[in-house]
């Protein structure tokens, strides 16, 4: 019987491909993956730049350096507006997002098609309870 491969090959290989395919799509709308990610969660309505910041951070998108530079740039090129510490999508920033979004939603569709959901149920289950983990592992080493 041949050797079993380690699962970080597998979580490995779709978290590059995934990004891949999402790469794609946010290039020629002259997005990076972290403005991206901040569109994305403005996507739900405006939010407190602290927060923003925070879950760009705790999602090991960038540094809170970076996260904050990333913010600001979207101010600058007028796709968010940031009013009394809360920040919102602009309408550019909207009208640049929302095309990407749907087709990144049909990706992520024709992906999932068929696949049956007690398995996906138990997909997130795993790979929450890995990621936790490697947190805890994470904030030890820092202490």
């Amino acid at each position: 019987m041949p050797p079993t491969s380690p699962l970080t090959r597998y979580v490995g290989r779709a978290e590059r491909t995934l990004q891949a395919l999402l790469e794609r799509q946010i290039e020629p709308a002259g997005l990076s993956f972290p403005e991206w990610t901040i569109l994305t969660f403005l996507g739900g309505g405006t939010l407190p730049r602290a927060y923003v910041i925070a879950l760009v951070t705790s999602g090991r998108i960038a540094t809170k350096e970076d996260a904050e530079l990333v913010l600001d740039g979207l101010v600058e090129k007028g796709m968010v507006a940031i009013d009394a510490e809360n920040v919102e999508m602009t309408e550019l920033g909207s009208r640049v997002y929302s095309p990407v979004r749907q087709k990144v939603d049909e990706i992520v569709q024709r992906l999932l098609d068929g696949l049956p959901a007690a398995d996906m149920d138990v997909t997130r289950r795993t790979l929450d309870a890995i990621a936790a983990r490697a947190e805890k592992l994470l904030s030890q080493a820092a202490a």
